[in-house]
């Protein structure tokens, strides 16, 4: 699976007349350039997996599986401009490889027919990497990457923000599934407490790059509600409802201390539905929907990783009106309707964030518009 980052340059005008002596260690001659980035990654990852079942009697079931992995990972690339000290600074040719098992044991339990229990303990995990090099910059300026590096942990060098290790996690869940009301109506609840090591986290330097680091420890607990009715012949509603409490419980290369929350992991989330369908014709209906979601109060890494910025909370209400026959379909879209500004995560910065003016990604404003689909 090879892909490229490219990023074909940030020009400033008249930045060289600006500097005092021109341009310093420009190799290509680009002038004015601020930032340019290539840098091309290879990742090959084959696989086996299988499962087998059995039942010990006729309401239990055990299911054991298995999966083999090996991840290969090649890079190479380099980064310049002023943003980055003035050179090119390479990143080599650099290969990571690594392989292992993850296994899977379930146990399921059949009350009734319609309803049934069970327990799951498995294993998964993310591969490690190669990135490009965090830059040193200019020394004494905004973009000093050695000096921003120090401040957030003194225990690496810039060499080392080139790899990073893989993850790993083991997950313990219990839970039910249920079916009611000659399944009219649907309820399925779980449990979970997931024990993770070497943690994968972002952390955003104060000179604007960033690189990927292994956060010693971490452990989620939480729990997870899904229903689902048919209220009426022509009413389907849903609700979903999540909470989750995840803390560093082991401190690694992150400057994260212990008992700090996982990055962009929110505490509670939900979502619910409700459809109602209105017959016009023996062919036409028309159907209506309105989405509610909710997403909970987080932490991101922002520019400092030792001071985390807060992601409030934010609800979303979209709803769309349907005219349909199966094939055709006519609909006016309403999609955050209340026009909700939601920070949706932290947008990698080419120089250090100015106070005041927070670089981030944001979600779609308040849309309406018409959709028109046909099926062949």
């Amino acid at each position: 699976m090879p892909f490229a980052s490219l990023y074909p340059g940030s020009e400033v005008p008249n930045l060289d007349n600006e500097l005092t002596g021109g341009f310093p260690n420009n190799p290509d001659n680009i002038p004015n350039l601020i930032f340019k980035q290539d840098f091309h990654t290879d990742i090959k990852e084959p696989a086996v997996f299988g499962e087998v079942s059995y039942n010990v009697t006729q309401p239990l079931k055990l299911t054991a599986g298995l999966r083999w992995y090996q991840v290969k990972t090649t890079s190479e690339g380099f980064e310049e401009g002023l943003a980055v000290g003035g050179g090119k600074i390479p990143s080599p040719l650099a290969t990571d490889k690594e392989d292992g098992v993850t296994p899977k044991f379930e146990a399921d339990y059949s009350l009734t027919r319609d309803k049934m229990v069970y327990a799951v303990v498995s294993k998964g995990f993310r591969p490690g990497g190669v990135v490009p090099i965090v830059p040193p910059g200019t020394p004494g300026t905004a973009n000093d990457c050695v000096a921003a590096l120090a401040a957030v942990n003194p225990n690496i060098t810039l060499d080392q923000t080139r790899s990073f290790k893989s993850d790993s996690l083991w997950n313990y869940e219990v839970g039910a599934k249920t079916a009611w009301l000659d399944h009219r109506a649907i309820l399925n609840v779980s449990a979970f407490d997931i024990r993770w090591k070497n943690i994968q986290q972002e952390v955003l330097l104060q000179c604007g790059f960033q690189y990927v680091a292994n956060a010693g420890a971490a452990e989620s607990k939480g729990a997870e509600l899904e229903m689902r009715a048919q209220a009426t012949e022509h009413l389907d509603l849903s609700l979903g409802l999540g909470y989750q409490d995840a803390k560093i419980t082991q401190a690694g290369e992150s400057p994260q201390p212990v008992g700090s929350p996982v990055f962009q992991v929110p505490d509670w989330t939900g979502n619910a539905s409700a459809v109602y369908t209105i017959p016009v014709t023996a062919d036409w209906a028309l159907m209506n929907e309105l989405d509610y979601s909710y997403m909970g109060s987080s932490f991101s890494s922002s520019n400092s990783s030792i001071s985390p910025r807060k992601r409030p909370a934010y609800r979303l209400i979209d709803l769309r009106i349907a005219l349909s026959n199966g094939t055709t379909e006519v609909a006016l879209v309403g999609k955050n309707l209340t026009d909700e500004v939601t920070n949706l995560g932290d947008n990698r910065s080419i120089a250090a964030e100015v106070p005041g003016r927070p670089r981030l990604f944001i979600n779609q404003p308040r849309t309406i518009g018409l959709e028109a689909r046909y099926s062949f």
